[in-house]
């Protein structure tokens, strides 16, 4: 099926979906009201291609008193104070240090390690 050169057939079906849709339109105009005013003061014309439009929701930025961006300012303190008092405060200092007594523990129980494996060969 080309779009440049339609069938005979596929013109016929074009001008019978046309007229179709002719036949609707001014049924729904009728039913409306004869394409007269609707009740929000737009034609049925403005109406039937505002009900088209694939586009919905806000446009644009919200926009909130001084007022309320001070309270959701103290709402979100408020939730980050929460947050951050329930963690422990952090130890000052850097690396742990060992004791030389607890080094000397390590370095005989490495040995002893070493021995057994070296032993087993």
């Amino acid at each position: 099926m080309s779009i440049s050169s339609p069938s005979l057939g596929q013109l016929k079906r074009a001008v019978e979906l046309s007229q179709q849709i002719e036949k609707l339109e001014a049924e729904f105009r009728a039913v409306l009201g004869g394409g007269s005013e609707v009740g929000n003061g737009r034609s049925v014309e403005a109406t039937s291609t505002a009900v088209k439009s694939p586009k919905r929701g806000r446009k644009g930025k919200r926009v909130f008193s001084a007022e309320t961006r001070a309270k959701m300012a103290a709402a979100q303190q408020a939730r980050h104070a929460k947050k951050n008092a329930a963690k422990p405060a952090k130890k000052a200092g850097g690396k742990r240090v060992l004791s030389p007594e607890a080094l000397q523990a390590i370095r005989d129980g490495q040995k002893k390690r070493w021995a057994k494996v070296k032993k087993g060969k």
